[in-house]
């Protein structure tokens, strides 16, 4: 990541908010850059006073925003001192592209909002860290959490920003690269040396969800993916289904908009109607948003017991969808993603923003019933 030398504001005389950002500006780059350190005591008020030729209510205004910012602590009349948790430390920006509530995110998305909600609050490396999700940001500069973020980054309050999109005006923003917000993003093949990417091993995946079916001697299978996958993710599940002797027909492999889900479920029951050697002997869903209702279909077909039809699920772990026959969920554990996002991070923020590009290797889990609580089957 490029580094910009951090600039303090520079000396206005007049009005009082000039004077004012002057004094939360110079204090607040003593604490980040560690000249005053977590815990010890604020120069008085006296003598903030004297040093910036700045009225009390000036400096009492400009303490009140440090205060609200999360940089200092008001111990009554021990006085102010310097917040033993920094938010530029402890806090992590997911930015989102997506509403939350957008129908078509995709079930991945829509996991990793609920385990940014779980573990709002949570801790790692015994350390109390802040996940804070930003949505509806891709192609919107004047959504409201986009103002919202970059007020954050302009107030060193965000530690890290983890993009769950490929987001160029986000990751890549003049307050962003000024500011020397490391960032990490959550998208396959993207590079860049002003960003770190943490990314997931789909290669793993397919070959595991693969593996899987071939042990069940399944050489004819069936795949629904989502049509807002990349063309390069089908043809890399495609081709190792070809290396394993398996036969990829095209009218075997279905696509499903995620705005319409429910498509899954026609595409799994028309394909388990087909005669002869054209009816699949597996199925493989690759998008967890379609399982449910693929499942669904199959049962509308008749498939009561998969001993005979092998079923590998995606799931994002641990937020799989529902999945009501025996199948071998394949995925990711978010939990995993996110830590590795924020050591990431705290590396980039050590080492003046060197950036790393880090893999996830797959989790994968047999789910049994729809009853029963999944078990660890492998983990590649």
């Amino acid at each position: 990541m490029a580094i910009a030398k951090t600039k303090n504001r520079p000396r206005n005389v007049g009005r009082p908010s000039d004077r004012k950002n002057e004094v939360v500006d110079s204090l607040r780059h003593s604490i980040i850059s560690g000249a005053l350190k977590p815990g010890v005591r604020m120069p008085t008020r006296e003598e903030i006073v004297r040093q910036f030729s700045a009225s009390p209510v000036t400096v009492n205004s400009a303490l009140s925003e440090l205060r609200d910012g999360g940089f200092v602590e008001v111990r009554g009349k021990t006085g102010t001192f310097v917040a033993g948790s920094l938010p530029h430390q402890t806090r992590y920006a997911v930015a989102f592209g997506q509403r939350k509530d957008d129908p078509a995110a995709s079930g991945y998305f829509t996991a990793l909002a609920q385990e940014c909600a779980r573990v709002h609050k949570t801790q790692i490396d015994e350390r109390e860290l802040e996940i804070v999700p930003f949505y509806d940001l891709d192609r919107r500069w004047d959504s409201p959490d986009y103002v919202r973020l970059m007020d954050q980054v302009r107030a060193h309050r965000i530690g890290g920003i983890i993009a769950a999109n490929n987001i160029r005006h986000v990751i890549e923003a003049d307050d962003v690269i000024a500011n020397n917000i490391p960032v990490v993003v959550n998208v396959g093949k993207v590079t860049s040396d002003l960003y770190s990417t943490v990314t997931f091993n789909e290669e793993a995946a397919s070959k595991a969800s693969l593996d899987f079916l071939a042990s069940r001697g399944v050489l004819s299978p069936a795949f629904l993916f989502s049509v807002t996958g990349p063309l390069g993710y089908f043809d890399e599940w495609l081709s190792a289904a070809v290396k394993r002797d398996m036969v990829v027909e095209q009218y075997r492999i279905q696509m499903v908009h995620l705005l319409v889900p429910s498509g899954a479920r026609n595409s799994a029951h028309v394909m388990m109607m087909l005669e002869g050697d054209k009816r699949p002997d597996g199925l493989v869903i690759a998008d967890d948003n379609l399982v449910p209702f693929a499942i669904q279909g199959l049962r509308d077909a008749g498939v009561a017991d998969t001993d005979d039809f092998p079923i590998v699920a995606h799931a994002n772990f641990p937020w799989p969808t529902p999945c009501s026959l025996p199948a071998l969920r394949v995925g990711y554990d978010l939990r995993e993603m996110i830590r590795t996002c924020v050591e990431t991070i705290d590396r980039m923020r050590a080492n003046g923003g060197v950036v790393e590009h880090r893999t996830i290797a797959p989790l994968s889990i047999w789910n049994a019933t729809a009853e029963s609580e999944p078990t660890n089957l492998l983990c590649s």
